[in-house]
């Protein structure tokens, strides 16, 4: 592909994601988007039980940090996207390299937070006990410290005080991307004062000529940076996207503490679930009847698709009537119908 094509698909991107960014700033003041649900956790009588009251607001407090955690990492990637966008538009090269560099870290940083969510949700998975619910709470709980109030080990001895490192998170994205730690060190080489960031403003021959910092962007080096910075901001946007789906499904969950009647032993039990229809027509579209409200129920569909092998293309809401959202996927074994409560069952 050549760099043209290369750069036109970078910045495409980087607008279609601050474009999003804007739409999601109405989530910024994330406070009033949960004080609803903690007012009533706080108000908890003496009807529940000491345990469960201190585990509903614990939880609270804990999906509220993951939550600020996430919207704080985007806009630290929208500070860093803009950089980006000014170096490509410039052609200052030295800029883009720095721009790239810290995107790739923050990439890192929210797959960390991804994997720390995941374990999370994984672990609450059946727990009825009150000290091991705890004990998990309180490792995701050091983990939020260390992203947000981490310092470099430079300057902070206390292990649980340390700043999460990007080693970690090049390890996670290495899944995804196997190049990726040499990718960040071949960033590093032009950000640091060596003879790769020399590279970008003269030649490699020594007192031939040296350029200004405006470079030539048609040049081997610009186009492997901007395809690290490609398929750095499809992590970003995938990591994000599974942060705010995990948010929603835990505090599907955190809501179960705000039904009568409910025990703690209750709260993160695990459903077996039952899948009925066969999803060939709207009549006889995959369902599950036991979900606990429309989010277990995707859960539930998409671990159904997960075991049955089938692979997801798309997905179209094609009605809702009777209580349902009737919604239409495209997969590799046709069209399959699958609808979902719209209220809580």
């Amino acid at each position: 592909m050549s760099v043209t094509n290369e750069i036109d698909i970078f910045q495409n991107k980087l607008r279609e994601f601050n474009e999003a960014s804007s739409r999601l700033s109405t989530l910024d003041d994330f406070s009033k988007h949960t004080e609803e649900r903690r007012k009533v956790f706080e108000g908890f009588g003496a009807n529940v039980s000491s345990e469960y009251k201190d585990i509903a607001i614990s939880f609270e407090d804990l999906l509220e940090k993951f939550f600020f955690v996430t919207l704080v990492n985007r806009r630290k990637i929208d500070g860093i996207n803009s950089l980006i966008r000014f170096s490509i538009d410039s052609k200052n090269s030295i800029a883009l390299a720095q721009g790239i560099r810290a995107l790739l870290e923050h990439a890192c940083v929210l797959a960390m937070i991804s994997s720390e969510i995941e374990k999370l949700k994984k672990g609450l998975e059946g727990l009825n006990e009150f000290s091991k619910i705890k004990s998990l709470f309180n490792k995701s709980d050091s983990f939020i410290y260390r992203c947000y109030f981490g310092k470099s080990s430079k300057v902070e001895s206390d292990k649980t005080k340390q700043a999460v490192h990007i080693n970690d998170g090049l390890n996670l994205l290495k899944a995804k991307f196997s190049q990726i730690d040499k990718d960040y060190d071949y960033l590093c080489e032009f950000v640091h004062p060596n003879h790769g960031s020399n590279l970008l403003v003269s030649t490699s021959d020594i007192a031939q000529y040296i350029t200004s910092i405006v470079s030539n962007f048609d040049r081997e080096e610009i186009i492997r940076m901007i395809a690290i910075g490609n398929k750095t901001l499809e992590s970003v946007e995938k990591d994000e996207s599974f942060l705010y789906s995990m948010i929603g499904i835990l505090g599907t969950t955190a809501n179960r503490f705000t039904t009568k009647g409910t025990k703690l032993s209750n709260v993160f039990s695990v459903r077996k679930p039952e899948i009925r229809g066969n999803g060939k027509t709207k009549e006889t579209a995959l369902f599950v009847s036991n979900g606990r409200g429309a989010v277990e129920e995707i859960e539930f569909i998409y671990s159904y698709f997960e075991k049955q092998s089938y692979q997801i293309y798309g997905r179209t809401v094609v009605d809702i009537s009777e209580n349902f959202i009737y919604d239409l996927y495209d997969t590799n074994k046709g069209k399959v119908w699958v609808k979902v409560s719209i209220e809580g069952q």
